[in-house]
């Protein structure tokens, strides 16, 4: 789910924080990595929570390093996707003719659900969704919400990883951070004033 955070009141008027929370297209790459164990070079933390796989197996007629190098195609795609404003791409489709994308990768759709067990994927999305909330955690650190937009952040991504003591920055304007972390005011303000540094996932 994404939602557009435009504040009023003492903030900004001009300022909008682009939230998405738990993109579907990325995950269900998380599931499919997890359930099948590949073996990929992009680094993840720990998921939390993590799915079950339920009756997931790898399918025995491609061989593993053929999976892991869909997948990350895959995930590449839907980063370059995710840590560009869609503004961007509509407004200079040089960009996204570049990278070669077009929109998010949905492994479903290209690939199918053989070897992956849907409603154990399904279950794992219904758990996420008791961590969603729509604007709350954003307008509890609104100064620093503030200051982080000044420097150039233009969106936030929640995803299912283990919390930890700050965020992952793609470059000034984009930050993954973890559910359990935006949920918690202090932790969600030391994300936003912490120092940007890279990274390789969303």
């Amino acid at each position: 789910m994404q939602s557009v955070e435009r504040v009023d009141g003492p903030w900004p008027r001009e300022m909008t924080i682009e939230v998405s929370e738990f993109p579907r297209p990325l995950l269900e790459l998380l599931f499919v990595r997890h359930a099948w164990d590949l073996d990929v070079w992009v680094h993840f933390d720990e998921l939390d929570p993590a799915p079950d796989p339920g009756a997931s197996r790898r399918p025995s007629e491609v061989n593993s390093a053929e999976l892991s190098e869909r997948w990350v195609d895959a995930w590449k795609a839907c980063s370059y996707w995710n840590w560009r404003s869609r503004r961007d791409y509509a407004d200079d489709p040089s960009i996204a003719a570049m990278h070669g994308v077009t929109g998010p990768v949905w492994w479903s759709r290209t690939f199918g659900w053989d070897g992956l067990d849907r409603i154990a994927f399904e279950g794992w999305c219904a758990e996420l969704d008791s961590l969603r909330q729509p604007d709350g955690p954003e307008r509890a650190v609104g100064d620093e919400l503030v200051a982080a937009w000044r420097d150039g952040l233009r969106a936030v991504f929640v995803m299912p990883y283990l919390r930890t003591e700050g965020a992952e920055w793609n470059g000034s304007r984009f930050m993954t951070i973890s559910a359990r972390t935006r949920l918690d005011p202090g932790a969600y303000r030391d994300a936003l004033t912490g120092r940007p540094r890279p990274a390789v996932a969303i």
